[in-house]
């Protein structure tokens, strides 16, 4: 007769004692690795409008005939989609501002890059046409509206310059790219970024004469020109160690 479950022995294990817990080594306490954000750019910035519409010109005349094509096919799709596209088309141009920059050859294709970031480029696009809408309604009012108009339209116009980009390569949301590009343009320097705007402003104008033919040179010229103001100022992470255009010196180092 096998003896009942109370009547079985029961067999403990048991481990040896292996030291206090206190006299055990212990190593550095685990702490998670920190990604540290990416410095802001400096505000104290020489503006050199010369340098960057002359390289600017250069990145555009080198493959100037996709360049044209590029911005003439934006145009008119801009147009049949009422500008719907106009903010997604503009960060395709900067895109291959930035290609050309880093010494690649362009297609008609990298146009429609910007559609990647569809949402936040049809968003600038709207805060653009809106503040330019907004500046340009004061003129038909007393003159020192105009004159009002006239000190912050070329400023607008340098402002959106950079948060195209600062959406293409940051991957900003509009909120962080307006106040990054608004605390550059509002330096030590916003005179010199007042006349900066001012010269796009005309380039712009000028190509739209002649039933807006030339805008198809003009236009890229000046977001060739922006690319390279953004080099200077911002940096693009992504360049390779030797850009086609390096950039100059330090900002801040005289």
């Amino acid at each position: 007769m096998e003896p009942s479950w109370e009547e079985t022995p029961t067999q403990i294990l048991e481990t040896p004692p292996t030291g206090s817990l206190e006299s055990r080594p212990t190593g550095p306490a685990y702490l998670p690795p920190t990604i540290s954000p990416r410095p802001p750019a400096p505000t104290d910035v020489r503006v050199d409008v010369g340098r960057w519409l002359s390289e600017g010109w250069t990145l555009f005349t080198r493959q100037w005939p996709t360049f044209a094509l590029a911005t003439l096919v934006a145009g008119f799709l801009s147009l049949v989609t009422l500008t719907i596209t106009t903010g997604p088309f503009l960060l395709g141009l900067y895109f291959m501002a930035f290609q050309v920059m880093r010494g690649e050859k362009v297609q008609l294709g990298d146009l429609f890059k910007g559609f990647e970031q569809f949402g936040l480029a049809f968003l600038a696009w709207i805060i653009e046409v809106f503040i330019h809408l907004s500046l340009g309604g004061l003129t038909e009012h007393t003159p020192l509206m105009g004159l009002v108009s006239l000190a912050f339209s070329p400023l607008a116009f340098a402002l959106f310059a950079f948060v195209y980009p600062l959406i293409l390569d940051r991957k900003m949301d509009i909120a962080a790219a307006l106040n990054e590009a608004w605390r550059i343009v509002v330096s030590r320097q916003w005179v010199m970024f007042w006349v900066l705007g001012m010269v796009f402003m005309l380039i712009l104008t000028a190509g739209l004469l002649g039933c807006g033919v030339g805008v198809c040179i003009t236009a890229p010229w000046i977001i060739c020109a922006a690319a390279a103001a953004y080099r200077d100022i911002f940096s693009v992470r992504s360049w390779p160690p030797e850009p086609l255009f390096p950039p100059s010196e330090k900002w801040g180092s005289r």
